[in-house]
């Protein structure tokens, strides 16, 4: 299996393949030059011994999906997606479900990471073309991308599918469950109760608040139904111990249904100019000098809880080892972890199992130190895609303590901006250094005693081989 990391910045694109298989995971940055290194992208996509083309998007942020739309017209055959969960509501008085299903069952369905993005569209806080994204324009982008002739699936833990001769297991997301699930839950329900009581403040037409409110849901929750089974779980996917048994993903492809999507899409634009509208009412009312440390609060509080939320969702798979092999073999080859929470690594991806080795593992959000996790299992080579990013910080300096036999290494350098650490038997990979500064007061390599080289050449992209 090749795998290929392209320099994006702060940002991610990794394009690994075997036997024909092409599977592009995310297509973003943070920055808009990288000309050379989309042409790059295409290239490799374009070539002609491939036989199938699939694209992953781990989660909704800009970073990991702004390049997409510069691929061309229709360039995949199938598109993996990020479960998204939904609930009904739940009766006050009662504490149950509300009702039997019917015409109106829709309108009691919730997704807190919809609910959030909808608050930040409306406070126009940083977070808002994220929100656009995961609401509307991810419809939009699939009937871009996917030939007529394609398919689409929602990935959540369990799933296998394929990649040439190798299975792909997926560890996450997850079905929400769990004591700390519930309690997560609950306080982003009332996180979101808050701002939203806030917001009524100063709308006036609340009925065509709420109404809109409702229907960007449902509607969101019709587009995840056309492209999966995501609104139909059945306990025979569960196991007697609450875990989710492995679904064959191949088996569960869905045809991209275009006019059932663009129907679909019609609606929810609809939804969004109404929503933009309420966004202007807002604003109009909410002026005045007094609320502007209000409204800083809210836009930091809702952008912090939905990049959070938003992280949470993103898919992470490895190689699969069939059970009668794992208890011999635990070597993995690969892991894919998009911008996973620390919280979530520690809790309930890697706990109480021996520790895992890995040819390669792609580090949770480009490395940053608020991501890392001494739980990760151990790589032979670590994959990180970063720069000199001050809003989200460095890449952790304990990658190097967790991982001294390949810190110590003299071939230790940075190539661009797209970055690795090596374990040195290769010398023609490119290695990560552990930032891409190299001003002795800023570098946390030569804080801590270090090698740092420095940005020495500048490459799109560089290839491993697992």
């Amino acid at each position: 299996m090749d795998i290929t990391v392209f320099d994006v910045g702060f940002g991610q694109s990794i394009l690994m393949e075997e036997d024909g298989d092409q599977l592009l995971v995310d297509c973003g940055s943070r920055d808009s030059k990288y000309g050379a290194t989309i042409s790059c992208i295409r290239d490799k996509l374009q070539q002609p011994d491939a036989l199938r083309r699939v694209a992953l998007l781990t989660h909704y942020h800009k970073d990991h999906y702004s390049f997409f739309s510069k691929l061309g017209n229709q360039p995949f055959d199938g598109f993996y997606l990020p479960f998204v969960a939904f609930h009904k509501k739940k009766s006050k008085e009662t504490g149950k479900e509300t009702g039997k299903e019917t015409s109106k069952e829709a309108s009691e369905l919730e997704c807190t990471l919809a609910e959030e993005a909808m608050l930040g569209y409306i406070l126009e806080a940083s977070c808002k073309i994220d929100a656009d994204m995961l609401l509307c324009n991810q419809i939009k982008k699939l009937l871009e991308l996917v030939k007529d002739s394609g398919w689409v699936a929602v990935l959540r833990r369990g799933d296998v599918f394929h990649l040439g001769r190798t299975k792909c297991e997926v560890l996450w997301p997850d079905i929400p469950q769990g004591v700390d699930s519930l309690r997560h839950e609950h306080k982003r329900r009332e996180q979101i109760q808050h701002i939203k009581s806030i917001l009524n403040d100063y709308i006036e037409n609340h009925e065509l608040f709420n109404q809109t409110w409702d229907n960007i849901i449902k509607n969101l929750y019709d587009f995840y139904g056309s492209i999966s089974d995501i609104t139909d779980f059945s306990g025979e996917d569960v196991n007697d111990f609450g875990q989710i048994r492995h679904r064959n993903i191949e088996e569960r492809h869905y045809p991209i249904l275009r006019e059932r999507l663009q129907s679909i899409l019609a609606k929810q634009t609809e939804n969004m100019e109404k929503l933009n509208g309420i966004s202007n009412t807002f604003w109009e009312s909410f002026k005045g000098e007094g609320n502007q440390a209000t409204l800083r609060s809210l836009k930091s509080s809702i952008s912090r809880i939905f990049n959070h939320d938003n992280n949470a969702v993103s898919i992470v798979f490895q190689d699969l080892i069939e059970e009668e092999e794992y208890i011999s073999n635990r070597s993995h080859r690969f892991l894919m972890t998009g911008d996973i929470t620390k919280k979530i690594i520690e809790k309930r991806l890697f706990t109480h199992e021996p520790r895992r080795i890995y040819d390669v593992i792609q580090c949770p959000h480009h490395g940053t130190k608020s991501h890392f996790s001494a739980s990760l299992p151990y790589g032979k080579q670590l994959i990180i895609s970063n720069k000199k990013y001050l809003y989200y910080g460095s890449v952790s300096f304990l990658y190097g303590c967790c991982y001294p036999a390949l810190a110590g290494r003299k071939c230790m350098k940075c190539i661009g901006k797209c970055v690795w650490i090596c374990n040195g038997k290769y010398p023609h990979f490119p290695v990560k250094h552990f930032c891409t500064n190299a001003d002795a007061k800023t570098c946390e390599s030569l804080q801590h005693g270090q090698p740092c080289p420095g940005c020495v050449s500048h490459q799109p992209s560089g290839t491993i081989t697992v």
